[in-house]
This record gives structure tokens, C-alpha cells and sequence, in this order.
């Protein structure tokens, strides 16, 4: 592609050997353009690569720790039904003494027979008491294991945010190299 024809003549002849000279001058300039487009695409397909396997990784922990996150709330939900639990069975509790408590009230109106009743009455509210205090211990668990949790779904939130702040940096970096490339 280097060697041109000798330019001698001025006639149709002449000039038809300058215009391939010409062309020939052209040509050869295509190709060292396409040689290093060529270069400059391969350069930018491994940067492209490494950035899409970056992003690839970084995707990848954002999945596993969404997954994370997923086990942790389901664990809560258990513990939020079984707070619910306890608490509907305290407010149970509540109905059952306060309806003790106005049979005790009525009872001690009566006459002697009242006192054996309201002392039937005591057993009970005791009984209540008891298990209302065994509730209570075991709502103040269940409040304690939720406060874990929430401490624990915290920390995967700002695991979640560097880790999107990390994909974002990524992302950016392959906008800016792909919008240096001139095609």
C-alpha cells in the first residue's frame, strides 16, 4: 500500500494515475485510523470487562445481603406474632381479674356465704396475678429479642447503603471511560 505510480504525463492517462495515487494515499490512511480504532476498542472492552465484573461482585453482596436482611425480618415477624401472642394474652388476663374483682365486690355484700366465695375470688386473682407476671416476663423477652433484631437490621441498612454507594462509585466509573471512547 505504500508504492505509487509514477506521475509523468499530462494527459487522461496522468491524471487518471494521480487519482489512484490519491486514492491509494487515502486508503492507506483508512487503514492506520482503523488500526488504531482498533487498539483503543480492545483497551476499552478490558476496562468495560473489569468494571462489569465489579459491578457483577458488588450486585452480587447487595443480593446476599438483601437474602440476609429477608431471614432476619422473618425472624422478627416470629417474634412480633409471638409479643402479639403474649400481649393478647395479658389482655385476657386483664378481663379475667377484672371480672374476678367485681364478683369479689358483689360477693362481699352478701352475708356470711360471701366470705367463702371471696375467698375463692383471692385464689384466683392470685392465680391471675401469677400468670400475668409470667406474661409480663415473657413480653419483656420477646420486646428484648425484638430490639435485637431491629440493632441487627440497622447494621445490614448501612452495610446495604456502602455497598450502593460502592456499586454507584462503580457505575460512574464505567459511565466516564465508556463516555471517553470516541467510536
Amino acid at each position: 500500500m505504500t508504492s505509487r505510480l509514477p506521475e509523468q504525463s499530462g494527459n487522461e492517462i496522468g491524471e487518471i494515475t494521480h487519482s489512484f495515487n490519491s486514492v491509494m494515499e487515502k486508503l492507506q490512511d483508512v487503514i492506520k485510523d482503523i488500526a488504531s480504532s482498533e487498539d483503543a476498542i480492545t483497551d476499552a472492552s478490558v476496562s468495560l470487562e473489569t468494571c462489569a465484573s465489579a459491578t457483577d461482585s458488588e450486585i452480587s453482596k447487595l443480593t446476599e445481603a438483601v437474602e440476609n436482611m429477608k431471614a432476619k425480618m422473618g425472624a422478627q415477624e416470629t417474634r412480633v406474632a409471638s409479643t402479639s401472642g403474649s400481649a393478647r394474652k395479658i389482655s385476657e388476663s386483664i378481663s379475667r381479674l377484672e371480672s374476678l374483682i367485681e364478683e369479689q365486690n358483689v360477693a362481699s355484700s352478701k352475708a356470711s356465704s360471701a366470705s367463702e366465695a371471696m375467698a375463692r375470688n383471692n385464689e384466683s386473682v392470685k392465680d391471675e396475678i401469677e400468670l400475668l407476671n409470667d406474661e409480663t416476663a415473657e413480653m419483656k423477652a420477646a420486646i428484648s429479642q425484638t430490639a435485637e433484631v431491629a440493632d441487627e437490621v440497622i447494621g445490614i441498612k448501612n452495610s446495604l447503603m456502602s455497598a450502593a454507594g460502592d456499586t454507584s462509585v462503580a457505575v460512574n466509573g464505567i459511565s466516564e471511560k465508556i463516555d471517553g471512547f470516541k467510536f
